[in-house]
């Protein structure tokens, strides 16, 4: 449950949900497996129908997460005034592509 500590302290990660082991490696290539380098996240409304299939997107429910290498296509085709926050990828991220939740406190 705490994938930031994880991230900074483990050698090697198993992402497991619900007892299935989902996957398993360094943190570093669990993360550019499964998320790419850089999330953009966009605050909804949000057109995503308009970025379908160009780019890997998951819709969280408030927001829409962009998986990318580099942001720059993206955020050059974003009409002007879109609010986004653009970070490095976690483990979170890579939780959340596995499983399609986001980490839940139990």
């Amino acid at each position: 449950h705490y994938m930031d500590e994880a991230q900074r302290l483990c050698d090697h990660v198993i992402i497991i949900d619900r007892g299935i082991i989902l996957d398993l490696g360094t943190p570093d290539d669990l993360i550019l497996r499964h998320a790419g380098r850089m999330v953009v996240e966009v605050n909804k409304p949000h057109d995503v129908k308009k970025f379908q299939g160009q780019w890997v997107a998951e819709d969280t429910g408030d927001t829409v997460l962009y998986f990318l290498e580099t942001p720059k296509s993206l955020l050059d085709n974003f009409p002007s005034g879109v609010k986004y926050k653009q970070r490095m990828a976690d483990l979170e991220d890579v939780f959340f592509r596995l499983t399609g939740r986001q980490l839940r406190e139990n």
